[in-house]
């Protein structure tokens, strides 16, 4: 697992700052958690320093934090105002670190949230007394919130809400949408041991607001309603309550803990807005729960922010007892029905044994650099308790694709990736001069760029840099700038050529020497020819118009021939054809077979004509009978042909750059890849310029994944595209070497049973070197599954075990049939011939929608 913050440990100076507060001459032994930029510990031995709020309590646009001790006579809450720290010198706690007092015993601070109460537009803090006269504490937030209270049970700030129920968690949101934020407290049935109050209440209670006084003048707020949310079955329900918007729908949802029927640890989402009713939630109903988190262990915290730095929000759980947080990353909702999402230990911090690392959390931008921290409740850190910062500026940024990877100047480029927000993005040339890109915009783990202009009129390759500061490691990617426009020669007479934009017609006279006499262009729905003559007046509306991909007719009268300029491009594309005829341009590679450019056409294709400009003829190819001497074996880049359909059909075309496609199972050994992260380990398969077909239990939850080529070069992938029930994803990579081949995907019927197949992969992982652990398994297709779940499915007897996940199922020439998704086993021991592999043909349009993506 790639370490996720790097930075040393530097609590000694954020100690200094507390030393004001400790007896004299006692010791301070920092706790080591080695992931952490800064660690603070609790003053006193039993503070229990550990619960935790951030918000922008003073109202001054920077995120505060809130520190709760409860352990500290009555418990003690310490203000922390932002920035928290500043690069490795932390600030605030000279200032004013102790803010409120709770009376001996009271337990004060042992649960903190941050919302806003009054509706002034600031957050207020709320504060929970865990022993003593139950009481939730709210102090409100404005300029002169950091000011100390002076301490005592009696000292003002001193508005109160005195909840009936024993409470562990507090959430603040507006749950109903009305415009007043709710407060949300978790009162699960302490099951673990916790200290219980009254009788025993297993759920969660909603206060709605607005909050107003008892009494005028009274201390006490009461709220205008409240409701009891229960768990049918569930115990443990609200040790961890969260209130967000988790499914970007703007209406706040609540993610809760709990232990399901069967004592298994599960977390939950109740999709809002919520009614003013009690309720009792069933897990299994996909009315009442919106997602779940499942293969955890129990939540004892729960945050949400960009904790990646992908630019898209991302779900933060601690699990006390075993030391860590796991990152759920930002991630898409399904618009409807339960989702599961599970094993979420993909990307985690992790702590020392013993400490209670994760107890609490909070993910908010606390050294004010614009980029969120984490920071991490340790109650048993120490004697005293600890909290551990976790600073986003410590994590690298990583580039996961440019797209396309070769495109003229001043085209659009997309960089995915990590961390991108916030970081430097320039392009750098061979001799090492940097060139500054115009930033388009920016969304979630993507930077839209326009593409340099430089004098040179050449093809050369760019580095594409992105770093935070002169002081980081740079994260690169190779980008290759096109000319801004190619020539091609046109001898006298007519030539037939393909247009590589879309643009006004006249766009495409553009010579060198004699100019072109007439084009004419074919519109294939209405199946006549549109025509235009330099130097007479161009035809108005639609018909002035030609497309990217459109075959034109060229006629040069002069006998020298002309040297005719069009647009560079050079990205995968899908060219739509109608029933009929077709005048269209191959954009892919040169010297692509036609047999092999045809394929994903070949059930609609009657017939594909070219045309010889020297000879002034046609050359034709029929797919239904033998190919005369004379016909075409080969397309280049720019080619226009006719092609005659008798169904409507896609035409996709891989970009120029794309690896060879592997005719052969021996070949398609080249296009296999081993796939890693952390622990886990899986197969995938190329299948074009930059895009990797593999499992996605393989990648699971995951944003980036390592990918190793058969030569062991090394890259990072980033996942764009999974369909978890499929068990599909697809995998986008920063350029690939040399020598690799792509599978053709596209082409290939659903084998019929007994049908020779064979997958490349790696059993049992990289045991024997990444580089050398690929190997090839045969056998026969045993049956077709159509209905097996949502999708269709292989059986095969080809051997699968551990680390075959998403290998491709390939046939004698090489074409991709199947994905390797699961071998069956029955007691602890393997079925032998009753492998499952994903069907391509039978799924194909399901497929292609995340491919496309």
């Amino acid at each position: 697992m790639t370490k996720l913050w790097t930075r040393a440990l530097v609590s000694l100076a954020l100690l200094g700052a507390l030393a004001a507060f400790a007896t004299p001459g006692r010791a301070q032994s920092p706790v080591d958690i080695p992931e952490a930029t800064a660690v603070v510990e609790g003053v006193f031995p039993g503070d229990g320093l550990g619960p935790l709020a951030s918000a922008d309590f003073d109202g001054d646009g920077a995120d505060d934090l809130l520190l709760g001790a409860p352990g500290a006579g009555g418990g003690v809450l310490y203000g922390l105002r932002g920035p928290v720290f500043d690069g490795d010198t932390p600030v605030g706690l000279r200032d004013a670190p102790v803010l409120d007092r709770g009376a001996e015993g009271q337990g004060f601070g042992a649960a903190i949230a941050a919302g806003d109460i009054d509706g002034d537009g600031i957050a207020d803090a709320l504060i929970w007394s865990a022993t003593g006269p139950r009481r939730i504490q709210v102090r409100f937030g404005g300029p002169g919130f950091f000011e100390p209270s002076g301490g005592g049970a009696t000292a003002p700030p001193h508005i109160v809400l005195t909840p009936q129920e024993p409470v562990r968690a507090l959430s603040v949101a507006d749950l109903d949408g009305d415009g007043h934020n709710d407060l949300i407290t978790g009162s699960p049935d302490d099951a673990d041991g916790g200290v219980r109050f009254g009788p025993a209440f297993n759920g969660i209670a909603v206060r709605f607001g607005p909050f107003t006084p008892h009494t005028p003048g009274s201390p006490l707020l009461r709220p205008a309603r409240r409701v009891e949310l229960r768990v049918e079955g569930a115990t443990r329900v609200g040790h961890a309550i969260l209130a967000a918007d988790f499914t970007g729908d703007g209406a706040p949802d609540l993610l809760l803990s709990a232990l399901d029927d069967d004592d298994d640890p599960v977390l939950f989402a109740v999709a809002g807005p919520f009614a003013r009713e009690d309720r009792t939630l069933d897990l299994g109903d996909e009315e009442d729960v919106r997602f779940t988190v499942t293969d955890v262990d129990f939540a004892h915290a729960i945050a949400f922010g960009d904790a990646d730095l992908d630019d898209a929000p991302d779900i933060l759980v601690g699990f006390e007892g075993n030391r860590r947080v796991s990152i759920i990353s930002g991630f898409a909702i399904p618009p409807a029905g339960p989702t599961p999402l599970r094993r979420i230990d993909h990307e985690r911090l992790s702590g020392p044994a013993d400490v209670g690392f994760g107890a609490q959390l909070a993910v908010a931008d606390l050294d004010g650099d614009g980029l969120a921290d984490v920071v991490a409740g340790a109650p048993q850190g120490s004697p005293r308790g600890a909290i551990a910062f976790l600073a986003g500026a410590d994590r690298d940024p990583v580039i996961g694709a440019v797209v396309p990877s070769h495109a003229p100047p001043g085209s659009t480029l997309r960089i995915r990736g990590h961390g991108l927000a916030g970081a430097i993005v320039l392009f750098r040339d061979a001799e090492g001069e940097f060139l500054i890109p115009t930033r388009l915009s920016s969304r979630p783990g993507e930077v839209r760029l326009l593409a340099p202009q430089p004098d040179s009129d050449e093809q050369f390759l760019l580095d594409v840099i992105v770093r935070r500061d002169e002081g980081r490691t740079e994260r690169k990617a190779a980008f290759a700038l096109l000319p801004r426009s190619e020539t091609v020669e046109l001898p006298p007479g007519w030539s037939l050529q393909g247009w590589t934009a879309d643009s006004a017609i006249a766009a495409a006279s553009s010579t060198e020497g004699h100019p072109i006499a007439a084009i004419f262009a074919w519109d294939a729905p209405a199946g006549s020819y549109f025509a235009y003559a330099p130097g007479r007046p161009t035809p108005a509306g639609e018909d002035s118009r030609i497309r990217l991909g459109q075959g034109l007719w060229l006629l040069v009268d002069d006998i020298t021939g002309a040297r005719w300029h069009r647009p560079s491009f050079a990205a995968a594309r899908v060219q739509e054809l109608v029933a009929g005829w077709n005048l269209v341009m191959w954009s892919g590679p040169s010297g692509t077979a036609i047999a092999e450019a045809v394929r994903p056409i070949a059930e609609a294709l009657r017939g594909l004509y070219t045309w010889d400009a020297d000879a002034q003829d046609y050359r034709t190819y029929a797919t239904d009978r033998p190919a005369p001497p004379d016909a075409p074996a080969t397309l280049d880049y720019g080619d226009a042909v006719w092609l005659r359909l008798d169904a409507p059909a896609a035409w996709p075309q891989p970009a120029v750059s794309a690896p060879p496609v592997a005719r052969s199972v021996a070949e398609a050994r080249a296009a296999t890849v081993f796939l890693k992260q952390g622990t886990r380990e899986s197969t995938g398969f190329l299948i074009g310029e930059n895009r990797i077909m593999t499992a996605a239990h393989g990648v699971q939850n995951d944003r980036t994944v390592r990918v190793i080529f058969p030569g062991g070069e090394e890259r990072t992938a980033l996942v764009v595209a999974a369909d978890g029930p499929m068990d599909i994803a697809v995998l986008e990579v920063a350029g690939v070497p040399d020598g690799v081949t792509r599978l053709d995907w596209e082409t290939a019927a659903s084998p019929e049973p007994m049908t020779d197949v064979w997958s490349w992969g790696f059993p049992l992982g990289d045991v024997f070197g990444a580089e050398t652990s690929v190997s090839v398994a045969g056998g026969l297709v045993a049956a077709h599954q159509r209905n097996f779940r949502d999708f269709a499915v292989l059986q095969t007897d080809v051997s699968v075990v551990t680390g075959s996940s998403g290998s491709p199922l390939v046939t004698a020439d090489g074409r991709v049939v199947g994905v390797i998704i699961s071998f069956i086993t029955s007691g602890g021991d393997d079925v032998e011939g009753l492998n499952l592999a994903v069907d391509i043909a039978a799924n194909r349009d399901r497929i292609r929608a995340m491919v496309e993506r």
